[in-house]
């Protein structure tokens, strides 16, 4: 997500003149939603495989992503735009390691299509799996979020057993006062949220 959400807002975060005021952090969303719960975050931008409704929290919906098979474009799966993801038992996964939520993502989907997937590799960057996919190593399970025309993949829709989406979420605690900057931020965040 802070590779691909985050880097296009910048320009409108610097003409605000927030983004002196952000102090970042990068870590997959279970971890950051526990910086949050804590009170070590103030506001963050979480992912979440179903609509993120937790206690003590403020939270907007700024997007959905559908979750995509990607292929290399010279693998024979390269030629579909769908596909039913039981029919992939035999093909060798490249996979992100248990920090995101794809890991808990692909776990279900290879649970209701009834396989255990053969997962050659583990690797919490993005940018190495879709590389290993771009040369035919491997398939991978994405966010359409983390896919771009730049990556020289094939990617398809997953028609069933599940058609899973990643949904990404501005979140704060119901009780955190934000300074001006900070509700600021919130704003530009929770009303940005149809443009993207």
């Amino acid at each position: 997500m802070g590779n691909y959400y985050f880097p296009p807002l910048t320009p409108l975060l610097m003409r605000e003149g927030l983004l002196s005021h952000l102090e970042t952090r990068e870590h997959g969303s279970k971890e950051i939603l526990k910086m949050l719960k804590h009170g070590n975050l103030d506001l963050a931008l979480l992912g979440s495989l179903t609509p993120l409704k937790e206690v003590g929290l403020k939270t907007t919906e700024l997007a959905e992503y559908p979750f995509k098979i990607i292929t290399s474009k010279s693998h024979p799966l390269a030629t579909k735009e769908n596909i039913d993801f039981t029919t992939l038992k035999n093909e060798h996964f490249i996979v992100p390691d248990t920090e995101f939520f794809h890991e808990q993502a692909f776990k279900q989907i290879c649970h209701l299509a009834h396989f255990r997937p053969q997962v050659i590799y583990r690797t919490a960057d993005i940018h190495v799996i879709k590389a290993m996919v771009a040369e035919n190593l491997g398939i991978a399970y994405l966010t359409s979020l983390a896919i771009t025309p730049e990556d020289n993949i094939h990617s398809i829709s997953v028609t069933s057993p599940l058609k899973q989406s990643f949904r990404l979420s501005a979140v704060t605690r119901s009780t955190e006062l934000l300074t001006a900057p900070k509700q600021a931020l919130w704003e530009l965040l929770t009303t940005k949220k149809g443009d993207k």
